[in-house]
């Protein structure tokens, strides 16, 4: 599932986010930035972009119809 988290911390080396309840360490995105879409799956969880985000709902809906 992917959402808009709020970025706690972000250097050169780490990127940490707000997921839901969660504090989750990410590798640095290298953007100066105050939300990022994060999206999880299986307890991994993977920095994406708006693109990718609408194209992951496109995707579910498609697969859905199935």
């Amino acid at each position: 599932m992917v959402k808009i988290c709020k970025v706690l911390l972000n250097n050169e080396a780490v990127t940490v986010v707000k997921y839901d309840d969660v504090d989750v360490q990410l590798p640095s995105i290298h953007k100066n930035c105050s939300e990022i879409a994060v999206e999880h799956d299986n307890g991994t969880y993977w920095a994406v972009d708006e693109n990718e985000k609408k194209t992951a709902k496109e995707k579910k809906a498609t697969s859905d119809e199935k």
